[in-house]
């Protein structure tokens, strides 16, 4: 079941990638709703910072969010070394 769930994800990373050729997330980003703090935790680990209150759903672009989300997780996995992503890939 879990190897469903993994092979489900890395089609949707996939495809998400694709969908969003082009998108712009600069002004997101400006936004700091959610990015990686500067300093890792007592493992570390990368930290992923979201603020809830800079989310406002009237002022912003869905797939811009999205894609913001996505990106910065993306860098926070890309900064594991390979001991901790070898633990998430089993």
């Amino acid at each position: 079941f879990s190897l469903e769930k993994l092979l489900a994800m890395a089609s949707w990373r996939r495809s998400f990638a694709v969908e969003t050729r082009g998108v712009d997330t600069s002004r997101e980003r400006r936004s700091r709703k959610g990015y990686l703090h500067g300093h890792r935790d007592v493992l570390n680990r990368p930290v992923v910072i979201a603020v809830a209150a800079r989310h406002n759903c009237f002022l912003r672009s869905l797939p811009e969010s999205k894609l913001l989300c996505v990106q910065v997780l993306e860098e926070a996995i890309r900064g594991l070394d390979a001991a901790d992503q070898r633990t998430l890939e089993s």
